[in-house]
């Protein structure tokens, strides 16, 4: 069940995976999956939304643009992407 404190647990509990694999579009993926199976129907007037936190470098896995495009289109998500650390690469964030 959604609630606002389910979702504030839930941010709580994401670890940092430190390493030299940004896959951006590999996460934008398993969004789209997740949402196939949990996400209200659009029916019900809930919006849906995927927050990305990235550095907007993504250098392994899924191309991001493929993943953004199918995550859009299946899910109808509106789909946020915000800029993080130092050397943000904007164009990959648009």
């Amino acid at each position: 069940e959604f609630t606002k404190e389910n979702l504030i647990r839930q941010i709580k509990l994401i670890r940092y995976m430190d390493g030299s694999c940004t896959a951006t579009g590999d996460a934008l993926r398993e969004a789209r999956n997740i949402c196939d199976r949990r996400c209200r129907s659009i029916e019900q007037g809930v919006s849906r939304v995927v927050l990305v936190l990235t550095d907007g470098n993504s250098n392994c896995g899924t191309p991001v643009g493929v993943e953004s495009t199918s995550l859009l289109h299946v899910t109808k998500a509106s789909v946020f992407a915000v800029g993080i650390g130092y050397a943000i690469n904007h164009l990959e964030l648009q």
